[in-house]
C-alpha cells in the first residue's frame, strides 16, 4: 500500500515470506523503494492481527515525520 507520494507499508503472510529467497526477495525490493525515495514499513502477520496498536503507531509516526511527502 502507497500512503501519499513516499510510504509504502507492506504485510507480509508466512506463505509468501517464510522462506530465505523470499525474504530476500523483499529486501531487494525495499532497498530499490529506498533508493528512489521510498521509506517502507514492513509488518507480519503477527503484528497486524494480534498488536495493531503499534502497527498503527509506526504508521502515523512516519506520517507526522512527513515520511508520506515527497521531497
Amino acid at each position: 500500500m502507497l500512503i501519499g507520494e513516499r510510504l509504502i507499508v507492506e504485510t507480509d503472510g508466512a506463505a509468501h515470506h517464510d522462506r530465505p529467497t523470499e525474504r530476500h526477495r523483499d529486501l531487494v525490493r525495499d532497498a530499490d523503494a529506498a533508493a528512489l525515495g521510498y521509506r517502507t514499513l514492513r509488518f507480519d502477520y503477527a503484528l497486524v492481527v494480534h498488536d495493531w496498536a503499534r502497527v498503527e503507531a509506526a504508521i502515523v509516526g512516519a506520517i507526522v515525520a512527513g515520511h508520506h511527502l515527497a521531497a
